[in-house]
């Protein structure tokens, strides 16, 4: 990773914004769990891009495998753990499976709160492309 790479926000709203908006587009679509973090659903729609919802497991985690299998139109993956509204941890393993199987160009990894559980980081899967 390069310092010309790294951007700090306070909250996810607004890179989450930032990322649909670059990436989103009528031709391709928004990827996202449900129930999930808004935001980007919000900014989906503000660029005229589909929303593709993809259902929590049993669970209540979320599905890497199946938003990676979403559609050649995908323009944005989005994955938040843990989830929001659900608190749910998506695993180290699945994050990773989702890092190698969905397009480079529109993935958008949020661990917002992920301080407040024992869960490991996926910023070994940031720093490795």
């Amino acid at each position: 990773m390069k310092l010309e790479q790294v951007r700090v926000y306070a909250g996810s709203s607004e890179p989450l914004h930032h990322t649909v908006a670059a990436f989103a587009s009528p031709q391709r679509s928004y990827v996202t769990a449900d129930p999930g973090y808004e935001a980007g659903m919000s900014a989906a729609h503000a660029v005229g891009a589909k929303v593709v919802k993809v259902p929590l497991t049993k669970d209540l985690r979320s599905r890497c495998e199946g938003n990676a299998g979403c559609g050649s139109d995908a323009g944005v993956f989005y994955v938040c753990s843990p989830n929001n509204p659900t608190g749910t941890l998506t695993s180290h393993s699945d994050l990773e499976y989702w890092s190698r199987t969905s397009p480079r160009f529109g993935r958008a990894g949020d661990e917002a709160y992920i301080h407040f559980s024992d869960a490991e980081s996926a910023m070994d899967l940031v720093r490795a492309g």
